[in-house]
């Protein structure tokens, strides 16, 4: 190997080093056992009765629950997935668009106090300005947060991925 390749050769290596270790996840060191006392794989009726108990209104379906309450001391729409009647997915939109930054903000701020801090966290692309947040678990599972400003919109979304990939296969 020529000498005045290697400074090239070795920038190259740290430059692969850091969008790997950048863009590989580290699982957290617990489980995630659902959502908001909905258990993975809970079947679509528990599941509408703890969210009755919460006083969420709901439509139910063969593929989920829709339904609108109070979470986080807000209100917000909740959409919970199944598969072969197993809980899989719940998606949380707040109906307040006005302060979704801060709300981005604040829920990334109360996972972090939970679980630690994200498994990946997006930095500021050129182009991009779209910034997200994920906690991954050791049972597969994760926790995401998404902010569109273009949309003026955020993606909140507790997934179980081996239902889910059980689905998709």
């Amino acid at each position: 190997m020529n000498k005045n390749n290697r400074p090239l050769l070795i920038f190259k290596i740290i430059v692969f080093y850091i969008i790997l270790t950048g863009c590989v996840t580290k699982p957290i060191k617990m489980d995630l056992d659902g959502f908001f006392d909905i258990k993975w794989g809970e079947n679509i009726y528990t599941a509408a009765s703890i969210l009755s108990e919460k006083e969420f209104r709901m439509h139910i379906d063969e593929y989920g629950i829709y339904a609108d309450g109070i979470f986080m001391n807000e209100e917000v729409w909740l959409h919970l997935l199944f598969y072969n009647d197993r809980f899989y997915i719940a998606s949380i939109s707040f109906k307040n668009k006005s302060n979704l930054f801060e709300m981005y903000n604040k829920i990334n701020d109360l996972l972090a106090e939970k679980y630690g801090k994200p498994s990946y966290l997006s930095k500021d692309r050129p182009g991009i300005s779209t910034v997200s947040a994920s906690w991954h678990f050791n049972n597969n599972c994760t926790i995401r947060t998404s902010f569109f400003p273009e949309l003026n919109s955020m993606d909140f979304t507790y997934k179980n991925n081996t239902i889910f990939n059980e689905k998709n296969n």
